[in-house]
C-alpha cells in the first residue's frame, strides 16, 4: 500500500485500515520504506482506507476512498489480465497466492 503526496511523494505516518466482514487492522505508513505499508492477509475479501496521522508525528484525521473489494480467493478476470496472469481472452495462469498495490495520493 503506498500513500503519496499531491506531486506523487511518498507520505510517512498515514495511518490505513484494511477490514473484511468481521475484522480489521491498522498499518501505518513509512514503516517499510517513505509512503509504504505492506499488509500480509489470509484468504478473503478486503478494503483498504487512509483513517489519519500516525501520533505523535501527525494527529490529523484524513478520510479516503475506500478501495474495492480485494479478493485473495478468486481476483476477477480483469485483474489476473491486468497482472500478467492472464492473456485477454485466453487461458490463466494457474496460482495460489495473489497480491495487489494500493495507491492513496493526496489531492491538496
Amino acid at each position: 500500500m503506498w500513500v503519496l503526496d499531491k506531486s506523487g511523494e511518498p507520505l510517512a505516518n498515514v495511518r490505513l485500515e484494511v477490514y473484511w466482514d468481521g475484522g480489521h487492522i491498522f498499518f501505518d505508513s513509512g514503516w517499510l520504506g517513505p509512503g509504504y505499508a505492506k499488509a500480509n492477509l489470509t484468504s478473503g475479501i478486503f478494503w483498504v482506507k487512509v483513517t489519519g496521522g500516525v501520533p505523535p508525528y501527525d494527529n490529523n484525521l484524513y478520510t479516503s476512498e475506500v478501495s474495492r473489494p480485494l479478493s485473495t480467493d478468486h481476483p476477477t478476470r480483469e485483474d489476473l489480465e491486468k497482472a500478467g496472469y492472464c492473456q485477454p481472452n485466453g487461458k490463466c495462469a494457474d496460482c495460489i497466492l495473489y497480491s495487489y498495490e494500493v495507491a492513496f495520493q493526496r489531492q491538496w
